[in-house]
């Protein structure tokens, strides 16, 4: 079996990965960041000459999500497959130093549904605490 890569058109970045990697009947999908066309142009324009990356502009999580979540899709449907069809997702919303969760979920027609939020630091001192009311 020969291994086949795949972009879908996407915004590149100049990244030294590949997006989607399809090895027989299994897909690969990895580092998909929420970029759009312009911030994936700025990236991509920087690596090309020697410029530092510029920052990331952090929109809301939700269209985070949204951006990762409709490029998947693009890469899933370019190998010929649906969203039906994935085993596992897994989303992080930036650096795991900076928000080290990973959101378990379920795409549905008109929704997507949270299943768990967990906390991936392995050190339960890292954990977040609740925060409790003064007596």
């Amino acid at each position: 079996m020969e291994k086949q890569n795949y972009d879908a058109g996407l915004p590149v970045t100049n990244a030294p990965f590949n997006l989607c990697v399809r090895h027989g009947d299994l897909i690969f999908i990895s580092g998909l960041p929420p970029f759009d066309q312009e911030f994936s142009r700025a990236v991509r324009e920087a690596r090309e000459q020697g410029r530092p990356i510029p920052p990331f502009p952090n929109p809301p999580f939700a269209e985070q999500v949204r951006l990762v979540m409709d490029n998947m899709k693009k890469l899933v449907e370019a190998v010929g497959s649906n969203m039906d069809c994935l085993l596992k997702v897994i989303v992080r919303r930036a650096i795991v130093s900076r928000f080290p969760f990973s959101i378990f979920y379920l795409i549905e027609p008109r929704r997507v549904v949270v299943l768990r939020v967990l906390h991936t630091a392995r050190d339960p001192k890292l954990w977040p605490r609740p925060k409790r009311k003064a007596p």
